[in-house]
């Protein structure tokens, strides 16, 4: 907050008691003679000029402080934003700017006539409000579609149609991200209107770096860019503008049990040259929209067949799961996807420059070099179709964005240590569901329950490799939402981790999520990171009756 003079009310009494001692004394040795014990002098002459001059002497020692770079990290929020961005700028760090979550919109109406989405136009998702960035006009035929706002109605299911526009939210910060599928209503519905929805994961938005959060930084400020210790390593990463928003790293190297790679050799020791960087890229995990080729590979006796799929690394590099698999023509046909019956991963090294040295699956899992084979049922009668027959299918592929453009940094010639083997991940994931209950009186409005989960994800997608959820923390984070006599229950955590080699562990308590050690299969505190999302936030509000006396 910026530096100013502090209101009359919050100064400190002591010193303002010792001011008025100093001014009676002056006065007292200028003019022995003044009565300045009670009175009109004392009470008011000499008592608000003490009060005046310690406001005064106040507001310098702040602005003082302010510069001084023990004051700022002592106090972060007393520091005026101006002057800390003056001081750490002497250390080559500069405040992070926050950026707007984008994305788009499905619109779906009753009828293929032409409708116009002005500029400007207020569409609200999750309680929060996100606007058109330009005139959007939906047309029925593909030859009327000519510039950059023109949409073309495509027909889905019980005779609707449907386009697209590109919302932008209104204000900067992580809250707005919105899930795929999220509804997303308008302010004044446009003809026909059906209904609408989030036509992908937003693309995430940022809030301006803190005080907190850029003093935190100073050490990366200091450090030398390079890949060398750990502390190098961040603030070189940092230093790229695409990379420079990371939320979490862990570096995993020489020493480290869970460094697998390092036992590449004839002998059972483990070699250095060799560290796994996981990144956590963002707060919360995006889900990429594929179509890809499926092939049939059995019709069942039920009329359901079994088809198969195949995911390429640069399809969505470091992709944890897939999810939504639906036809491609028409992706309204299978409501919350087809059965996934088998996902088995695979590598792909091919690729000019540098690559690391992996040579399990179970290594490259996580990575820009992981690919997958999916299995999956698709319900629909399969009439005529055989074994071999083709047909094009939609899923999403949940990952972190920018593995791959990391790895292609760190393995470029030079950057990369010329002794040095660095392969990046995405944090082994944890994905984690909240249940609790509010209980509120009888006439209380419900507290802000949007704005509770998106804090609630926060504070779990920012926590960092810490191995550990205490319910203690989510509590601090509700307790702040509730109003007089509204209480909350226990909080019942329940995480999935899902480990390099596929296996699926489970977690769940009421006190404390804990991340197995067990560095045999890359997964520890050193290696994992919990994920949360706004929908996977259970709360059920309960009203309270009063009891007869």
């Amino acid at each position: 907050m910026p530096v100013t003079l502090r209101p009359l009310n919050q100064l400190d009494p002591v010193a303002v008691q010792e001011a008025l001692e100093e001014t009676v004394q002056r006065l007292t040795e200028d003019n022995p003679q003044l009565e300045l014990r009670r009175g009109v002098f004392a009470e008011t002459l000499a008592y608000y000029h003490a009060v005046l001059d310690t406001q005064r002497r106040t507001y310098t020692n702040d602005v003082l402080n302010a510069r001084s770079l023990k004051a700022m990290q002592d106090d972060p929020t007393l520091a005026d934003p101006d002057l800390v961005d003056d001081v750490l700028s002497n250390y080559r760090l500069t405040r992070k700017p926050g950026r707007k979550a984008t994305g788009a919109v499905t619109v779906v109406v009753s009828d293929d006539v032409t409708v116009t989405i002005g500029q400007g136009s207020v569409w609200e998702g999750r309680g929060h409000r996100y606007v058109t960035t330009q005139v959007f006009t939906a047309k029925s035929e593909a030859g009327q579609v000519v510039v950059t706002g023109d949409r073309l109605l495509t027909p889905a299911s019980g005779g609707n149609y449907t386009f697209t526009i590109d919302v932008e939210a209104e204000d900067e910060g992580s809250d707005f991200d919105l899930k795929k599928d999220t509804l997303v209503v308008p302010n004044i519905l446009p003809p026909n209107y059906v209904n609408s929805y989030a036509a992908e994961d937003f693309a995430a938005g940022l809030s301006a770096e803190t005080n907190e959060e850029l003093l935190a930084r100073l050490q990366e400020g200091i450090a030398a860019k390079a890949l060398s210790n750990r502390g190098n390593m961040a603030a070189a990463l940092r230093e790229i503008d695409q990379f420079s928003r990371v939320v979490a790293m862990s570096i995993v190297g020489h020493g480290d049990a869970e460094l697998l790679r390092a036992y590449h050799s004839i002998l059972p020791i483990a070699l250095g040259g060799r560290c796994d960087w996981y990144i956590r890229t963002q707060e919360a995990t995006t889900a990429v929209a594929l179509v890809k080729t499926a092939t049939l590979l059995e019709v069942n006796l039920d009329g359901t067949g079994v088809w198969q799929l195949g995911v390429g690394k640069a399809d969505a590099p470091g992709f944890y799961e897939f999810r939504e698999i639906r036809p491609a023509d028409d992706a309204e046909d299978a409501q919350g996807g087809y059965e996934i019956l088998s996902d088995t991963r695979g590598m792909d090294l091919t690729a000019t420059g540098f690559i690391p040295d992996v040579v399990t699956a179970t290594e490259a899992a996580y990575s820009a070099f992981s690919t997958a084979v999916i299995q999956f049922l698709d319900t629909t009668d399969h009439g005529t179709l055989t074994a071999g027959d083709t047909r094009d299918y939609a899923l999403a592929a949940v990952c972190l964005p920018l593995v791959s453009e990391i790895q292609t940094h760190v393995s470029s010639r030079d950057v990369r240590p010329y002794g040095g083997d660095c392969l990046v991940k995405a944090p082994v994931p944890c994905f984690l569901s909240l249940n609790f209950t509010l209980n509120k009186k009888a006439g209380q409005d419900d507290p802000d329950l949007d704005g509770m989960r998106a804090a609630l994800c926060q504070t779990v997608n920012t926590l960092g490799f810490t191995g550990a959820l205490y319910a203690s923390q989510l509590q601090d984070v509700i307790f702040s939402y509730l109003t007089d006599g509204q209480t909350a229950s226990a909080v019942d955590m329940h995480g999935r981790i899902r480990y390099p080699d596929g296996t699926i562990t489970y977690l769940r308590d009421t006190e404390i999520l804990q991340v197995p050690d067990d560095p045999a299969n890359m997964v520890t505190p050193k290696t994992v990171q919990f994920f949360a999302s706004p929908g996977d936030i259970g709360i059920t509000v309960v009203t309270k009756v009063p009891t007869a006396l």
